[in-house]
């Protein structure tokens, strides 16, 4: 596979806009129309390079960023489609900043940014470019065919959602700056900062219980997702996401099922970031490997995983 390249994402930009030294851009596939948002700081002072600066590595780097996206898109979008139109206007008005990017500054971020997204895209001989790995389902995983075409759009899901994925978030107790970009990142700010969405007590079982059956397991596995996203599962994680399980009326084995969909995405995520330039470090990969085993999982379903990640990256 061709390493990425302005001109070889070109087919793929939907929507380019700079804003405050920050490119964003959402990424469509021209064959089914499946889309990931990102976005790429081009000089320093940009809100993405403040939180990528922040996480811990590459791999890390990119699992969220995947995850993000994805939760967005259930949620009904992120920033662009929230504030696509102010940003338009900005950029038009040149109010972006005192210096503006060079051409070359710019494309560089745009494929930066989509870097931060790739594993949600495979390259496809037949067409000679990137598709959305939608297009290609033996590339997915489990967790990714779930999530593909999954919208939470009534008012009462989407807040449950959102003040699901922050008690998770900081189920130790503790709000980083991490923390704290991270779960806007993953609601697109709309549903509140995490400080206002854990102004709300506790989710009761009597909030579970009216989320719409549909979409319970589906939100469960989210949160998941969440939890397994700092590679550690915390005990006050895993007893927080047994009182949602409950509260959503799911049975162990709904419990169990998405927990594992969640975990399999999060190791997938992992080694395709590993594998991006089409070989991997083998103290990296021994890393994974590792956190792999810490979240349960044996060494045949982890070399399953890497199996297809290689292909992704052929």
């Amino acid at each position: 596979m061709p390493q990425p390249t302005y001109d070889l994402l070109l087919p793929l930009i939907g929507q380019e806009v700079l804003r405050d030294n920050t490119v964003y851009v959402t990424f469509a596939c021209p064959v089914t129309g499946a889309y990931a948002e990102s976005s790429a700081a081009v000089a320093k002072g940009g809100r993405t390079s403040q939180w990528v600066h922040s996480l811990k590595g590459r791999a890390a780097s990119q699992l969220r960023w995947s995850l993000a996206n994805m939760v967005r898109s259930a949620l009904g979008g992120g920033y662009l489609g929230r504030t696509g139109s102010s940003m338009v206007h900005e950029a038009s008005t040149g109010k972006v900043g005192k210096v503006a990017p060079t051409q070359a500054q710019r494309r560089a971020a745009v494929v930066q940014a989509f870097r931060q997204v790739q594993s949600q895209f495979a390259w496809s001989a037949s067409r000679n470019g990137f598709v959305h790995i939608s297009a290609q389902p033996e590339q997915q995983t489990g967790f990714s065919q779930t999530l593909t075409g999954l919208a939470i759009t009534q008012p009462h899901d989407r807040q449950v959602m959102a003040r699901m994925l922050a008690e998770i978030a900081v189920a130790d107790g503790h709000v980083d700056d991490e923390e704290r970009l991270l779960v806007d990142a993953f609601t697109g700010g709309d549903l509140g900062t995490v400080e206002q969405l854990l102004q709300y007590p506790p989710l009761t079982p009597a909030e579970l219980a009216h989320v719409s059956p549909a979409l319970r397991e589906s939100m469960l596995m989210l949160a998941f997702a969440v939890a397994y996203a700092d590679l550690v599962l915390e005990q006050s994680e895993w007893d927080r996401l047994q009182q949602l399980a409950a509260g959503l009326g799911l049975g162990i084995e709904q419990a169990d099922h998405a927990a594992a969909l969640a975990r399999d995405y999060v190791i997938d995520q992992l080694l395709d970031a590993a594998w991006s330039d089409g070989h991997a470090d083998e103290g990296e990969r021994a890393r994974i490997y590792s956190v792999g085993h810490s979240l349960g999982m044996d060494q045949a379903s982890i070399h399953a995983l890497e199996t297809r990640a290689v292909q992704r990256r052929a």
